[in-house]
């Protein structure tokens, strides 16, 4: 079932919304999650959340989370210090090389709208997109291998690479496998807002389109919707927009290619968030009866069950989802491209095998012997765990009929 609490710790995500977001929060909350803390029982996705209790509710806590919470809060500030410093040099670097513009996404545009600072916002790695990058790959190469960044890795919509740093940075021309769309790209940079720190301006989304991202990503990854992470960030975003666009928001998600889990999580935030949390909950029943329900084949290949990463390897997911993953990646991906962008398919194809694509001929040679030895692993040796991670709430495919 998929829950706003997620299926890892429900009790202790129910007590850090209570805390974050709940200013007259119970003592017995603030209890829990120290005992959590202190017997170190915390998944690590509540973990990042600590550095959000650093300003205004730490001295609720003992002394060992205490100590906890603040060297999480000063860990994080350092860290996002850098990412940002970083970031703005990358930002330099694509607009010296005239490749575009950058919108700075998820985790650099939460810590930029702070209201307790960029030091309460845990990041990863830094997400950026930059339109139209996959059809100037060699001046992209070239540009980053003069300030020695590595590739990692590549797929139909971004490039990872490493700073000299050793910071991961995700590159996006499009912004997932579920929203392959030149119209949400032109629609993010259109509406991107500018924001200034330390004497430099980011370029981040708007809050409306910030919060689609954050729930769309949250609830397609299955690893994010098990520990319910993104329900955070969400609810800082819905709590510090001073007012947010209802018909911008469902504009928006309309977009996306994949709906039915956005449509769920506007669903679950009006209906499971604590009464005590004061939000406009019919704006959000409105736009998730306003988000259109998914294709059928859409629909089939994203309904995943949550699960954490630790199982998310071969030998523990389903057959059905590693299938789907299959299918997503090399065929219904490059179909979007073609569909939504009249891109040649084929060149889709060719950019899930590396960046930039390799030949056509290079491209079926490897795809078909790929394909040919993971359907003899299947049907050879595939012998899965069973799966212990829940299934799919009626709330999904109700979702989906509507």
């Amino acid at each position: 079932m998929i829950s706003l609490f997620g299926e890892k710790n429900p009790t202790y995500l129910a007590a850090l919304i209570e805390i974050c977001f709940n200013t007259n929060a119970d003592n017995a909350h603030y209890t829990l999650i120290d005992q959590g803390i202190v017997n170190d029982d915390l998944s690590p996705e509540q973990y990042r959340v600590l550095p959000l209790l650093f300003n205004s509710k730490i001295d609720n806590f003992s002394e060992l989370s205490r100590s906890k919470i603040e060297s999480s809060y000063k860990h994080t500030l350092y860290r996002n210090h850098i990412l940002l410093n970083r970031a703005q040099k990358f930002q330099r670097l694509i607009i010296e090389s005239q490749l575009g513009h950058c919108v700075f996404l998820k985790g650099i545009a939460q810590s930029l709208r702070s209201p307790s600072g960029i030091g309460t916002r845990p990041m990863a790695d830094v997400d950026v997109l930059v339109p139209f990058l996959d059809r100037h790959a060699q001046k992209f190469l070239t540009a980053i291998n003069q300030e020695s960044y590595k590739v990692i890795g590549s797929s139909i919509r971004s490039i990872t690479l490493l700073s000299p740093e050793g910071f991961q940075f995700d590159i996006h021309w499009y912004l997932s496998e579920w929203s392959i769309s030149q119209d949400v790209v032109n629609s993010i940079v259109n509406h991107s807002q500018s924001i200034a720190f330390r004497n430099q301006t980011y370029s981040i989304p708007c809050h409306e389109h910030h919060l689609s991202h954050i729930i769309g990503h949250g609830l397609l990854n299955p690893a994010l919707a098990f520990d319910a992470r993104w329900v955070i960030d969400a609810l800082s975003i819905i709590k510090d927009s001073p007012s947010l666009d209802s018909l911008k928001i469902i504009e928006f998600s309309n977009l996306f290619n994949t709906r039915s889990r956005l449509k769920l999580g506007f669903r679950l935030i009006a209906e499971e968030t604590p009464e005590s949390l004061n939000l406009d909950r019919e704006l959000f029943r409105y736009v998730a009866g306003n988000i259109k329900s998914d294709t059928l084949v859409s629909g089939w290949l994203f309904e995943q069950l949550p699960c954490p990463s630790s199982q998310m390897t071969l030998e523990k997911i389903s057959r059905s989802s590693y299938l789907k993953n299959i299918l997503i990646g090399n065929l219904y991906a490059p179909f979007l491209l073609w569909k939504k962008n009249r891109r040649p398919m084929f060149y889709g194809i060719s950019l899930t095998r590396g960046f930039p694509p390799p030949p056509t001929q290079k491209v079926i040679a490897l795809l078909a012997q790929k394909l040919a030895l993971r359907i003899l692993f299947i049907a050879f040796n595939y012998r899965p765990k069973r799966n212990t991670c829940q299934t799919l709430s009626i709330g999904v495919k109700k979702s989906q009929q509507e």
